[in-house]
């Protein structure tokens, strides 16, 4: 969770769920850590 008063704090404000769905990996990008790992 942002601090208060920061950008970050006041676009979560704003526009939670665009905030939300940038927090979320891109599916490709998953697939390909889960390959190097294994």
């Amino acid at each position: 969770m942002p601090e208060k008063g920061s950008p970050e704090y006041d676009e979560l404000a704003k526009d939670y769920q665009k905030t939300y769905l940038r927090t979320i990996t891109p599916k490709n990008e998953s697939i390909l850590n889960m390959t190097v790992l294994e």
